[in-house]
């Protein structure tokens, strides 16, 4: 059984809030797994109906899996990257995907059984993973960034069961993440890819045929990371915020016509900004942003003011310099968020309390959020 250890809860850390906000407190609560893991993926995997942690450890070659309260390890032959969940099998069971960040393969689990997996061939250094059903078949499709090759491999689900007839074409230098979602509103879900040593994100159009086709190339910062994509300013066109690491900083692009991206903007974040997700944390009605900072130990919140505008107006520390987040609701009620602390240790889960009023010389306890040594 593990130890749930609440870290603690903070404040704001500006002395006002842009646009009247309300003033939110963060408890941390730490979920050790032993190791420092990149990587954490929400699902529930093993079909039991409760929601899975899984952390992909780098460091010792694992998986490390938390399944109620309990901690569970999958040894691998080489680093793991991201993990997707879906029916890649065909037996209508979840299955579990890990891509092998060494080689040049994907590891499929059958629904999450260690001792029943295949491989199928990718491109070399796999590490980004997305599962959906891209050609409306009703089978679940594999999208994998392989960053040595510079190249998408598009597996699809096969009609018996498993992946197969690979479609793989060029992107940008280090695609480090993917981002599988229906850009221009069309009913098929595109591919946008964050380019590392480009500084560039790749936006590639669904054609419906198994084909894809660019769209669109953005300019972005220095290194870009994790890449996000939602209805920043109510306009009901997706918008796109990418984390650039080596500038501290986000690029926010509106949407368009016809799913183009348009009107970029700096937004400042903090020290070495990874992954990112939309969440209004603060429940004013509008997007907020929550940004791993590596150098800094800790996520940032932007506070969105429901034009697509962005402000840092908290930071909440975790255990160590987090990485990825993903949300997750472990209750079926509560929104939590969950991070892998990779110059830390194990994964910090993020729950918020909003108050109901906040005075404007609120300022941060410098005790707050420290993390136990």
């Amino acid at each position: 059984m593990l130890g749930l250890v609440v870290i603690g809860c903070g404040q704001v850390e500006r002395s006002s809030l842009p646009g009247g906000l309300v003033a939110t407190d963060i408890t941390v609560t730490q979920v050790p797994t032993n190791s420092s893991p990149l990587f954490v993926k929400v699902a529930d995997f093993n079909g039991d109906g409760q929601l899975e942690l899984i952390a992909s450890d780098r460091t010792n070659n694992k998986l490390q899996i938390v399944s109620n309260a309990e901690l569970s390890e999958i040894s691998l032959s080489n680093s793991p990257g991201q993990c997707a969940v879906g029916d890649f099998v065909g037996d209508s069971r979840p299955d579990l995907a890990v891509a092998l960040r060494d080689g040049s393969s994907v590891l499929i689990f059958d629904h999450g059984d260690s001792t029943q997996s295949s491989s199928v061939a990718v491109g070399t250094s796999p590490q980004a993973l997305g599962a959906v059903d891209l050609d409306g078949d009703g089978r679940t499709d594999l999208v994998v960034g392989n960053v040595s090759s510079n190249d998408v491999t598009v597996l699809w689900g096969q009609a018996g069961g498993g992946l197969g007839s690979p479609l793989t074409f060029a992107c940008g230098a280090s695609p480090v993440q993917v981002l599988v979602q229906d850009v221009d509103a069309d009913g098929k879900a595109d591919i946008l890819v964050s380019n590392f040593d480009s500084g560039s994100v790749s936006c590639f159009r669904n054609g419906g045929s198994r084909n894809f086709t660019l769209a669109q190339t953005l300019a972005v910062g220095q290194s870009p990371f994790g890449l996000t994509a939602a209805d920043f300013n109510g306009d009901g066109k997706l918008d796109l915020a990418v984390a650039n690491e080596a500038d501290g900083n986000l690029t926010r692009w509106l949407g368009g016509e016809g799913g183009l991206f348009e009107q970029a903007q700096t937004i400042p974040a903090g020290a070495k900004p990874d992954c990112l997700v939309p969440w209004d944390v603060n429940q004013d009605g509008f997007l907020d942003l929550l940004v791993t900072l590596e150098d800094e130990g800790g996520v940032a919140i932007l506070s969105g003011d429901g034009q697509g505008n962005f402000a840092r107006t908290q930071l909440v520390l975790t255990n160590g310099g987090p990485v990825d987040i993903q949300l997750v609701s472990l209750d079926g009620v509560n929104q939590q968020a969950v991070t892998a602390n990779f110059f830390g240790q194990g994964l910090s889960l993020l729950t918020p309390f909003v108050k109901k009023a906040v005075s404007s010389e609120m300022t941060k306890d410098p005790n707050d959020f420290r993390a136990p040594r």
